[in-house]
């Protein structure tokens, strides 16, 4: 997938509806731009980070302009960058979740 990924200028995700796809976190990963419908799921990580652009649902000449935005501005024009990564940083997540879980049940004690 490194290949595939690191040969992709962008990344598009035109979905009506979208729970937050492993795909853009593997875009994210190898620093591919995102542009993707402004949908539950989907949007999320573009409006939290900046690294990318969102498009109108079932809006093809948004979908188009978003593209070409994207496109114009290349991969170095997504400051978001690191902040996207950081957002979906496996370890990240596995050491928020568990200090939440560690706050929620302070006596839970680990098996094994």
């Amino acid at each position: 997938m490194n290949a595939y990924y690191h040969n992709l200028d962008l990344f598009v995700l035109s979905s009506r509806v979208e729970p937050f796809g492993i795909v853009q976190i593997e875009a994210i990963e190898h620093g591919v731009p995102l542009v993707v419908t402004d949908v539950p799921g989907a949007r999320w990580i573009v409006k939290q980070s900046g690294f990318g652009v969102l498009a109108a649902p079932e809006d093809p000449d948004s979908l188009a302009a978003a593209i070409v935005t994207a496109l114009k501005r290349g991969k170095a024009g997504f400051p978001g960058w690191e902040k996207a990564k950081a957002m979906t940083d496996k370890e990240n997540f596995f050491r928020q979740f568990a200090a939440i879980e560690g706050r929620l049940f302070p006596d839970a004690r680990p098996q094994g």
